[in-house]
């Protein structure tokens, strides 16, 4: 394993679901390899564990190196709660970060 960075992509869930009562914007948080960019840990704000540990398994082991739209497909197949657009939202915040530091070290 290399030099892992921490990213953290917000969105805004729709109005009246249970993460936008509780923490007003949706945040996911993952731990990332620059080597391979391989999503090593994932976190995010859902209001239950279940549907924090689905999250999990559906991006942990991904690499960004294989771009966005396959991840978020994935997502769109797997994921049907409330939230799931806003969780895309956020994972597409975080892959722009992603990009934009790989370009800084080439």
């Amino acid at each position: 394993m290399g030099k892992t960075i921490f990213f953290a992509g917000k969105a805004r869930p729709g109005e009246g679901l249970t993460a936008e009562k509780l923490y007003g914007v949706l945040t996911i948080g993952l731990e990332v390899d620059m080597e391979n960019g391989n999503i090593l840990e994932a976190d995010c704000t859902l209001s239950t564990e279940v549907a924090k540990k689905f999250f999990s398994k559906i991006v942990k082991g991904y690499s960004l190196e294989n771009g966005i739209e396959p991840l978020l497909r994935n997502l769109n197949e797997r994921y049907h709660g409330d939230v799931g657009r806003a969780l895309g939202a956020a994972l597409k915040n975080i892959f722009r970060e992603y990009q934009d530091i790989k370009k800084k070290r080439l």
